[in-house]
Order: C-alpha cells, then structure tokens, then sequence
C-alpha cells in the first residue's frame, strides 16, 4: 500500500518539484528534502501528520517546525479524539481551525485563532452540538441537533419554546413579527358583542391590581418575558376601548350640549 502510495505522489512531483524525498521508511517530502512531519508538501503550503500517535491534524499554511512558534499562520483541521484512532461521531469533533500568533500549550491552541467545531461535546447546559464557533478556544455560538441556536459566550441554554438564544440582547434596524390569523389581532373590539368593560370597574380593577385588565403586569413580564406580537395586539385593544370610551363620552357630551341648548331657548321665552 505504502509503494503505491509514493508512487502515485512520485509522478505527481517529478515536474513540479526540485527536492523531494520518497524514503522506504520515515516522513515523506514533496518539495523538500527534510520532511519534519509524516508527509509535507512545501512549495503547496501542505503540512498533513495523520495518523502519527503525536498528531491527527492536516495543516495548510507556511511551514512551522513546532507548535511552539510565533510564526504559524494557515488553516488547520483536526480532531478531538483519542490520538491514533478514527473518528467516532459519539464522541469525537472536528476542528477547522485558523492559526495565528503564540501557541498556548495550556489551552492547545494559538492566540489569534478562530474556529469552526462539529459534533461539539455535550454541555452542562446544552446538547451535543452540529456546529459550533468560536475563538481563541472560546465558544461564542452553538448550533444544537435539535435545531436550537444560542448566541452566548457563557454556557446558557436555550430557553424551552424557543429556538434561538441571544445573550445582552439584538439591535437591529427592522423586524416584522407575524401573527397567525386574524383572531390575534384586536379588530374584534370594534364587534358588535365585543364586552366593554364600564369605566367605573376599569377604575376599580386598576385601584386593585396596579395595571390595565388583561395586559401583563410587570411582575408577570419580569418572570416571563414579553411576547413581541402579543404585547402589539393587546396595546392595540386598549387603544380601540379607549377609542369606544371617547365615542361614547362625545354622543354623552353632544346631548349635554343639546339640553343645554334647550334649557337656554326655554329661559328666554
């Protein structure tokens, strides 16, 4: 297998490379006499010790002899795993890696790197992860088997309900919240059954309970959240009760000002 092997990469190099090295035992070097790794190609920027019980990485990227450099700076991919055996999805990720800067032996990675993991382990607070990204070995977003997203670079789970976490919050220009059908929305105030509640019980309701009938109250919002649709519609109902209130008051009004009238014709006859 091993003939075959440097044969194949023999032909490949005899016209592109001027220093190569095929040993029948040892590191093999394609645009190199003096491999430093298991297999390394020079001129292509190609650095693959796989399988080595010291690596299981492929490396793309100037040439480095040692971790331990200031001068790294490519791409890698590797795994988390038992070293020297093949990857198992239960319990193995893969690392697409950039490499830049000082390596940290304390943390296995490099200062000025970012990275992309799949099949992250599991959390304390999270399922094992699709895909997960991060820097400098800190996790800051994770995409979960069950489709939940969580922006964060704490360890926070996803709220149940939900599919998207985003800690400290979004800020953004435009959002459009759909409603499912016309029953959560508030037009149905304006129906000729709709049960106005008197103002005089409106009054008393909010004497007692420090906020408007069948709006949340602060409490309610502090311990669950607030509803971005609801919240439209059930502000919207209020604006239209106060709307039937004003209309109500101004028939009141316009008979007061009729009997007013009235009142001023019969005096002066």
């Amino acid at each position: 297998m091993k003939k075959s092997f440097l044969l194949a990469f023999g032909l490949l190099s005899m016209g592109a490379f001027a220093q190569n090295t095929f040993p029948s035992s040892g590191d093999v070097g394609i645009g190199t006499s003096s491999p430093i790794v298991d297999l390394e190609v020079l001129d292509a920027s190609l650095l693959l010790p796989i399988g080595n019980s010291n690596y299981n990485y492929a490396y793309f990227g100037n040439r480095i002899t040692s971790r331990n450099t200031t001068s790294a700076s490519g791409l890698l991919i590797k795994k988390k795993s038992t070293l020297n055996t093949f990857p198992d999805p239960t319990t193995t990720s893969m690392i697409l890696q950039t490499v830049g800067g000082n390596f940290d032996a304390a943390t296995n990675t490099y200062t000025l790197s970012s990275y992309l993991e799949f099949n992250a382990k599991q959390t304390a607070n999270m399922s094992r992860a699709a895909v997960t990204f991060g820097y400098q070995d800190n996790e800051l977003m994770r995409l979960s088997r069950d489709g939940k997203v969580r922006i964060s670079s704490t360890d926070i789970a996803t709220p149940a309900g939900y599919r998207l976490y985003v800690e400290d919050g979004i800020l953004t220009e435009k959002v459009r919240v759909a409603v499912e059908g016309t029953a959560d929305w508030a037009d149905y105030v304006f129906a000729d059954n709709y049960n106005l509640m008197p103002l005089n019980e409106v009054e008393a309701f909010t004497k007692e309970n420090k906020h408007l009938p069948n709006v949340p109250s602060a409490e309610d919002v502090v311990n669950q959240g607030l509803d971005v649709a609801q919240m439209d519609a059930k502000l919207l109902e209020k604006i239209e009760e106060l709307t039937l209130y004003l209309i109500e008051q101004n028939k009141q009004i316009e008979e007061l000002k009729a009997e007013i009238k009235e009142l001023k014709e019969q005096d002066k006859e």
